[in-house]
């Protein structure tokens, strides 16, 4: 199994880095390419995924709000990508949010 650990997903362009949006869609598409490896070529076959910087260094958003390209693309890929998050000391209202949002996904810390 080929797994990628660390993958950025936007709907929208990051702010912080002026890069342009990559989604979901867009990353299964590369997941699906095949990678010449030993044994033949393979597919990578899952990633681990977290939001681009930009939305979590927004103290006006909610965890949820920050995390919603992550929460959407695993509901739509459950076999392929695991959620991750991204906590920023600068937004930390988002605690608060964090404290009753993730039990509720059964998400650990």
């Amino acid at each position: 199994m080929i797994v990628d650990g660390h993958v950025h997903l936007s709907d929208d362009p990051e702010p912080a880095r002026g890069w342009p949006p990559f989604t979901a869609d867009d990353l299964i598409a590369i997941m699906d390419e095949e990678l010449p490896v030993p044994d033949g070529p393979r597919v990578i076959d899952r990633a681990a995924v977290m939001p681009m910087l930009g939305p979590t260094q927004r103290a006006d958003l909610s965890f949820r709000e920050q995390h919603r390209p992550v929460i959407e693309a695993v509901r739509k890929y459950p076999d392929r990508l695991v959620g991750t998050s991204i906590l920023i000391w600068v937004s930390m209202p988002v605690w608060r949010n964090c404290a009753v949002w993730l039990p509720r996904t059964g998400s650990a810390w």
